[in-house]
């Protein structure tokens, strides 16, 4: 990658504002269902782009194609208009470069997110799947979550989503309830400490009664409770 130009003036966005990634793609056994299928870009089984690799050499079939995503980050005080620069694509039968147009609008993001934006996930089987992590409160699985809510308080996402089954309770002799918040606050003090999160989900304190979602009543979801004399699990 070479500096992005400004067109008219001397400002530039050098090359480490600029991060490159090939995409690698995942198969996909059936297309969404009910969709016509002269809305769909290509029908499964087939294998589509999805994730940003962080593999930085591939090799690729005469007649194939490896496509490439690139990141700018455009500082705060960059001069908008018009940038120019190239991409060099490296290869063992020679380098080939190909030219790069950028327009920097002149708006700026604020800091200040006023739109929530939430993303649900799992780490239950994503990271046993994925990272090969599959003790949920490691060293390593904590390392793993604050990598990923670095990335997504870097893509504007405001709201996470910690379980309330992480927060266990004891029912002491004489009936009252005992918490201990140690492994939920520890998770949402990852998210927290990104510095650009503005609230929690616990996810559903309550469900719809029979009938589903056209149900007029409203019913609190069960807990888990450890009786602390026979040390017996009751749902209250």
């Amino acid at each position: 990658m070479s500096p992005l130009k400004h067109v008219k003036r001397s400002a530039s966005l050098p090359t480490s504002a600029i991060r490159w990634n090939f995409i690698g793609s995942i198969p996909i056994a059936e297309n969404t269902p009910k969709y016509r299928k002269t809305d769909l870009v290509r029908p499964a089984p087939a294998r589509f782009p999805d994730y940003l690799a962080e593999d930085k050499e591939v090799s690729i079939e005469k007649g194939h194609y490896k496509a490439v995503y690139l990141t700018v980050r455009i500082p705060r005080n960059a001069e908008a208009g018009d940038y120019e620069g190239a991409v060099t694509i490296k290869t063992e039968k020679g380098n080939k470069s190909l030219p790069l147009h950028l327009t920097v609008y002149p708006l700026t993001l604020p800091d200040e997110r006023h739109l929530m934006v939430a993303e649900w996930y799992t780490t239950r089987s994503n990271f046993k799947k994925f990272h090969d992590i599959d003790t949920p409160d490691s060293e390593q699985f904590y390392e793993m979550l604050r990598v990923y809510a670095q990335n997504m308080a870097e893509h504007r996402q405001n709201v996470f989503r910690i379980s309330m089954d992480l927060i266990t309770s004891k029912q002491q002799a004489d009936g009252r309830l005992e918490f201990d918040f140690s492994r939920f606050d520890k998770r949402a003090d990852i998210f927290w400490n990104t510095g650009h999160m503005d609230m929690l989900e616990t996810g559903f304190a309550a469900r719809f009664g029979e009938g589903g979602w056209s149900s007029r009543e409203i019913v609190l979801r069960d807990f888990r409770v450890q009786k602390e004399s026979t040390n017996q699990v009751i749902t209250i």
